[in-house]
């Protein structure tokens, strides 16, 4: 383009008008020429990235309104609506609105419950885990929570909480789950935390099997067991994945294995005994 500029057979582009008897003006101008070579370009692919900070993906939005969600929130609570008292409500496509009853708050939202929480020390224990696990199971059957695995529990002796994930096909998807806490003394629901709980399923290839994924281990390290399970990347996207607790002589780790592209995705140190 710059030795056709300078042996004239392409012009700059100017405003100016030619002189008629200096001649010339049937030359392509510069302009014309960049178009052309634009369009011989090949379309770049888009730019693929898929991480924390990748466009927040679209949820399951919720199809309850007023009327169905202040219903479900004195169900939770075990009251009549007319009862429970409107604390505040947020603008949005979610309608979400927080009730109250005596010393408990219901958050609600056009998806379902989304969490509890009552307002009073609990000083003694009266219950056993199994009872505890036992009320636990009751609530969250009498709020229609279905296919759901209790993998995690903790607490300080007066509160106990479980960490419930819900499965497709046997498979936990933990990072959707719900927290369930139940108070040692009397058994009633302490907190519930569904903020994040999805009962949606996903369409997932399993292209690696245990053994492979037991293969993408480096040497001296052993997987002492595996397990499936569905996680979302960072960028929130699922993942089919296959969980290997190691052990070795520097501690342990759990390595993930994506079953669809057979490579490691995740390792977390010091985590094989949990």
């Amino acid at each position: 383009m710059q030795a056709k500029l300078h042996d004239g057979s392409i012009t700059m582009d100017t405003r100016e008008e030619r002189l008629s008897n200096i001649g010339g003006g049937d030359e392509p101008k510069l302009s014309a020429q960049l178009l052309d070579y634009e369009g011989g370009f090949e379309a770049p692919a888009e730019f693929a990235y898929e991480g924390r900070y990748s466009p927040a993906q679209e949820g399951a939005g919720g199809t309850l309104n007023q009327i169905e969600a202040l219903e479900i929130a004195a169900k939770a609570a075990g009251v009549e609506a007319r009862e429970l008292r409107e604390e505040f409500d947020y603008e949005g496509p979610e309608g979400r609105r927080c009730y109250s009853a005596g010393g408990l708050l219901i958050g609600v939202s056009s998806r379902g419950l989304e969490f509890m929480g009552r307002s009073r020390l609990v000083s003694e224990a009266k219950l056993t885990p199994e009872q505890a696990r036992e009320n636990a199971e009751a609530f969250l059957e009498k709020m229609g929570y279905e296919d759901l695995a209790f993998y995690e529990e903790s607490g300080t002796g007066f509160v106990t909480t479980f960490r419930c994930a819900p499965t497709q096909d046997g498979v936990m998807r933990p990072d959707d789950a719900l927290n369930i806490s139940i108070a040692m003394d009397d058994g009633s629901v302490y907190a519930f935390d569904a903020t994040h709980y999805s009962a949606r399923t996903v369409a997932l290839d399993w292209e690696t099997d245990e053994d492979e994924a037991r293969e993408t281990l480096p040497g001296g390290v052993e997987a002492v067991s595996a397990r499936r399970l569905i996680l979302k990347s960072p960028g929130g996207t699922y993942l089919p994945c296959w969980e290997l607790a190691c052990e070795d002589e520097s501690g342990g780790a759990r390595v993930y294995v994506d079953a669809h592209t057979g490579r490691q995705c995740r390792v977390e140190l010091g985590a094989a005994g949990k």
